[in-house]
């Protein structure tokens, strides 16, 4: 399997530093939003939204061929 080498023209390279900056503070929010689904469901100590994120993409990258 080769290994793909990011070009010149990746998506960071397309958005401006500022918004760039703009996206990483607005991610960074998701640390502080519950998961609605459990906190409707009354469950204690609900993960984030940052958490469940994580957790979905850390299971993407094992399980992806």
């Amino acid at each position: 399997m080769t290994q793909r080498v990011p070009s010149e023209d990746t998506i960071m390279r397309k958005i401006p530093a500022n918004e760039l900056i703009d996206l990483i503070l607005e991610i960074g929010k998701l640390k502080e939003v519950l998961r609605t689904g459990w906190t409707k469901k009354g469950i204690k100590n609900p993960e984030s939204v940052a958490e469940h994120t994580w957790r979905v993409a850390i299971l993407a990258l094992i399980l992806s061929p």
